[in-house]
């Protein structure tokens, strides 16, 4: 029977891009008329939000805004805030033209410095990191059986899972949320910060069906003066994302992100503001992975006929869950002299890398803690403690890099006093979104029977052998020219490698 070669096609996954671009922060900040002038700034904010991420042949294209915040000291010695926002856009080139790209983008502030012109004009510069990551993928053929002319195939099955949608949609949440009755009216808001956890994400016929939570913190300044207060409201979210041919056996990995948030106060008939009228939009992002099996060639021979094949390196990518990719962290913090209590405290991601290293992927970075304290005679101070953090995860054996599009997130930060002028910080630093590790493949994808070139035989019909422990059946086979199951059934062998030395009777085959 002539050979009879059959091939499948095997998802293949590189990083098309994967790198680190700076980009600047340039902006004259002019304080809006309802502000008062400021007196002395205290810090500036910028968050940076992308908008768009769009890969058009070997260009990617990133449009997005930095939110910027002001908060300063007025005449009165009150916090105030002036939020602007700054647009800003990168064009990057790739090093190919991707397939079917992924686009994984993060941003980090590296510094920010504020220097006040007048009492309503402050000049604004400073810089932040772009992480850039594309992922490209094809399909390529490598041979997955044969039959004929005696030949021999040693196959392994590789498992690679298809980026099979990438998607993003974003919803407004709008709430109008109430003080309670022991919180003083409102007078300004100082400070709000809204965090989005997804709790639930399930496939359903070509929609991912997410549900979740948004937290929204709040530090403003009561009506009639005094101590600024804090308010924390965590409301229920859900939502829809359609992702054409995704079903219960694909993966997905997802999160909520706070694209944007305006929350002022609401006056009531009385004249009071008891309430806050909230609008935040989110984006939910999801990566819905389909698994793929396929039983690759990696070596053949026949054991009547000269065999040629060429082997091809394949990388396959697998997605890897993000379980327990957290990690409780503990900090003290020094509060300076002038620091007489604590009004509102929380902490920013600035940043991280990652590598692999000894069968683990290491995750490491930095966050700030940041705080408002009242000083004496209720001037306000700003404190900034810089910390770092690592998280870990185990890599599944064969996996030698990871492709990352995730994030990292520091929440549920909680403070107590231990110590004069001393502070202990938990908090929680978090990873979540995709992970994808490489795997190494040779496989053939080319394989030919010379019928005119018999093999030729290795010893007699029947051939002693001396095999040392850990010698694989299928080389052996190989070198006589027999086949793997003629050797195991003559031994009465039931796995391929051995385990201890062992003498074999190698039988040939026709």
């Amino acid at each position: 029977m002539e050979l009879k070669v059959t091939k499948e096609l095997i998802t293949t996954g590189e990083a098309a891009f994967d790198s680190f671009s700076e980009l600047p922060i340039e902006y004259d900040l002019l304080l809006p008329d309802y502000c008062p002038d400021m007196v002395k700034i205290l810090r500036c904010a910028v968050t940076p939000v992308f908008s768009r991420t769009e890969v058009s042949g070997d260009k990617l294209l990133l449009e997005g805004s930095c939110a910027i915040s002001l908060f300063y000291a007025d005449s009165q010695s009150a916090i105030r805030v002036s939020e602007h926002k700054s647009p800003f856009s990168k064009t990057v080139e790739l090093r190919c033209t991707p397939e079917s790209p992924a686009v994984f983008a993060g941003a980090a502030v590296d510094y920010v410095n504020c220097r006040a012109v007048s009492g309503r004009r402050a000049d604004v510069r400073g810089a932040f990191t772009v992480s850039i990551r594309v992922l490209g993928q094809r399909r390529e053929e490598v041979v997955s059986a044969a039959e004929g002319d005696g030949i021999q195939l040693h196959r392994a099955e590789v498992l690679s899972h298809w980026a099979a949608g990438k998607a993003a949609r974003s919803f407004t949440v709008r709430e109008e949320l109430e003080l309670s009755p022991a919180r003083a009216a409102v007078g300004h808001i100082i400070r709000h910060s809204e965090t989005a956890r997804m709790t639930d994400c399930k496939i359903i016929a070509g929609k991912v069906v997410t549900k979740g939570e948004l937290r929204i913190h709040l530090l403003y300044m009561p009506r009639e003066g005094g101590r600024p207060e804090t308010m924390d409201y965590t409301l229920p979210v859900s939502q829809i994302v359609d992702i054409e041919g995704a079903d219960e056996e694909c993966g997905c990995d997802a999160y909520y992100a706070v694209r944007s948030a305006e929350i002022s106060p609401r006056t009531d008939l009385d004249g009071e503001s008891r309430a806050f009228s909230a609008e935040v939009t989110l984006e939910v992002q999801a990566c819905v992975t389909r698994p793929g099996r396929t039983a690759a060639v990696t070596d053949a021979y026949s054991t009547g006929y000269e065999t040629s094949y060429s082997i091809r390196p394949v990388t396959v990518l697998r997605r890897l869950e993000n379980t327990g990719l957290q990690a409780l962290r503990e900090e003290t913090v020094e509060l300076p002299e002038e620091a007489e209590e604590v009004l509102d405290l929380w902490t920013e991601t600035a940043g991280f890398s990652a590598q692999t290293q000894d069968g683990e992927w290491i995750l490491t970075g930095k966050y700030r803690i940041c705080l408002f304290a009242q000083g004496q005679e209720g001037t306000p101070v700003y404190l900034e403690h810089p910390a770092e953090f690592e998280l870990r995860r185990p890599l599944p054996p064969g996996c030698d890099s990871v492709f990352a599009g995730c994030r990292v997130l520091t929440e549920d930060a909680e403070y107590s006093v231990t110590g004069v002028r001393q502070l202990g910080v938990r908090l929680l630093c978090r990873a979540e979104g995709a992970l994808f590790g490489s795997f190494q493949y040779g496989a053939v994808n080319e394989l030919k029977v010379e019928r005119g070139k018999a093999r030729k035989q290795e010893g007699a019909a029947l051939t002693l052998y001396y095999a040392g422990a850990g010698e694989d059946v299928w080389e052996i086979a190989k070198h006589f020219g027999t086949s793997v199951l003629a050797v195991m059934e003559e031994n009465g062998l039931e796995k391929e490698t051995l385990g201890e030395r062992k003498m074999l009777l190698i039988p040939q085959v026709g």
